[in-house]
Order: C-alpha cells, then structure tokens, then sequence
C-alpha cells in the first residue's frame, strides 16, 4: 500500500487505472510503501494508518478492460478475456475499502486533473508537482483508450455491465461508453 506518514494519505491504485502518472506525481511528495516496488498495486489500508485520508483512482471499466486486455496481449495470447475480467474484480475490493474506511478522494482517469486539483495535499505542494500537473492539460492517455483500441463487442460490453453494474452506478459511467 502507498502512504505518506507526513501528509497522513494513503493512496490506492489498482492496476490500468494511471498508476505511473499518480506514482509520479504523489512520490514527489513522499509516499512510499513497504516494499521494494516504486509505486504498488496492493488495495488495503495498513492497520495504523485506518485514520488517513484515502485517495483511490477509479477508471471507466470499459476503458480499464481495454488496457488491461493490450497489456496482457503483449505476454500472451491466451485466455485475455478471462485475464481482462479477472483483474477488474478488483472493483469489489474498492468498494469495500470504500464502504469500510471511506475513500475521501476519487481520481477518474478521464478528469484525472480536475480530481487531482481537489485534493488538498495536491494545492498544498503545487510548487513541487506543478510541472506533472501541467503535463496533464496535453496529455491524458487515459480519456479515448477505450474508444480506440475497439476490442469490446456488444457481448462483452453487456458481460462486463452486468458484472460491474455497481461501479458504472456509484461514478456515472454509462452503459453505452465503450462505443
């Protein structure tokens, strides 16, 4: 899990959902984790950190199910779907960390400016993460991905709404959103 003791935060970022971005951005003010990775994918509050603020990024599963489905193409042929659809499960966990600790901060990849810019340790720090702020405004890789790559058909769109009704309820994210 990723968390500053400094700033009191604890950030969560599931795989596909701008981790290198955040990581960037949210290493440059301290958060570190216990292992030896940079930036971790690990979802979980550490037990003396349940009183910090949470910030999660959250991504459209249309979209999130595209990347995950490129990148796991780039190691294998085999069974992407069912690989697709098993790392969006994680969805749940989010949800429960959501429903158990509160998570005071949502970052969508789509607005990821806009929901960086309210959070109060980002405004705080600007002078430190301006530059990876401003990057932001050319660049967001994460807003057309899904309607780009194409790989979803009506059958899997409706598969991947059924299953993650929840999520595409609780952010806005249409049903129609992957066409």
């Amino acid at each position: 899990m990723n968390y500053s003791d400094k700033h009191k935060i604890v950030v969560l970022t599931p795989p596909r959902q701008a981790t290198r971005t955040l990581g960037s951005i949210f290493q440059k003010l301290g958060v570190v984790n216990d292992f030896e990775h940079a930036f971790t994918h690990r979802l979980g509050i550490p037990s003396d950190k349940e009183d910090y603020t949470i910030i999660s990024s959250i991504r459209n599963p249309y979209n999130r199910y595209l990347s995950i489905y490129k990148w796991q193409s780039i190691f294998t042929l085999e069974n992407l779907h069912e690989t697709a659809i098993g790392h969006l499960r994680d969805y749940q966990t989010l949800i429960d960390i959501d429903g158990e600790y509160g998570i005071d901060y949502w970052i969508d990849t789509e607005n990821i400016k806009n929901d960086l810019m309210n959070i109060p340790v980002i405004n705080q720090n600007l002078e430190i993460i301006q530059s990876d702020i401003d990057e932001l405004d050319t660049f967001n890789s994460y807003k057309n991905e899904g309607r780009t790559v194409g790989k979803i058909t009506q059958e899997i769109a409706d598969q991947i709404y059924d299953e993650f009704k929840f999520v595409f309820d609780k952010f806005g994210y249409g049903r129609d959103s992957w066409k």
